[in-house]
């Protein structure tokens, strides 16, 4: 018999069954700039206060990291103002495994302003910037679905035209970064690093 393109029928050799079976293996990755996000305000709680409504009314893509952002806001009340005490007030509330989930997901794509020692205003940069750029992603995303149906019921050379206009617009977005003049400095962030 010869084995079927796109599927496994055995485990992938040199893995074990446990590390095949391990949820780094079996669920999907966190979006980057979601878990970013999230990953900011576990690090900086006083950011929860200042961006709690803006928070609120994100949509996230990820069910998980939506489902700690809505944890997050209910430990608002709580006052949390250090990763600590966060940490512990998620734990009381369920939410401990998700958080070390997200944690552990930020820290594959290390970003400066989640070491303890940055500014809180270099991170609520950070978080200002990943926020807007989520909301213009959705936006665009949305834009993107619309042009798609708007070509399937009108093939025509100016619907093509607006899909692809559409698509630069979200391609040029990918990877974007906050680039502000002094960004970073508090936390003591090497300019060369930019």
């Amino acid at each position: 018999l010869e084995p079927q393109r796109g599927y496994v029928a055995a485990p992938l050799p040199g893995l074990s069954a446990s590390l095949s079976q391990s949820p780094s293996m079996t669920r999907a990755a966190l979006p980057q700039r979601e878990t970013l996000i999230v990953a900011v305000i576990l690090h900086h709680p006083a950011l929860l206060e200042w961006h709690a409504e803006d928070l609120a009314h994100t949509d996230f893509t990820s069910s998980e990291v939506a489902r700690l952002r809505d944890g997050l806001l209910h430990c608002l009340g709580d006052h949390p103002r250090d990763p600590d005490a966060l940490r512990i007030a998620l734990e009381a509330s369920g939410y401990g495994e998700l958080r070390h989930r997200i944690l552990l997901a930020a820290s594959r794509v290390p970003h400066w302003c989640l070491k303890p020692d940055a500014a809180d205003v270099d991170a609520d940069q950070v978080l200002r910037q990943a926020l807007a750029l989520h909301r213009k992603a959705g936006a665009l995303h949305r834009e993107l679905r619309e042009a798609e149906q708007r070509l399937g019921v009108d093939a025509s050379e100016q619907s093509f035209a607006a899909l692809q206009d559409v698509q630069a617009r979200l391609s040029a977005l990918e990877g974007t970064e906050a680039s502000v003049e002094g960004f970073g400095l508090l936390s003591g962030r090497d300019m060369s690093d930019v």
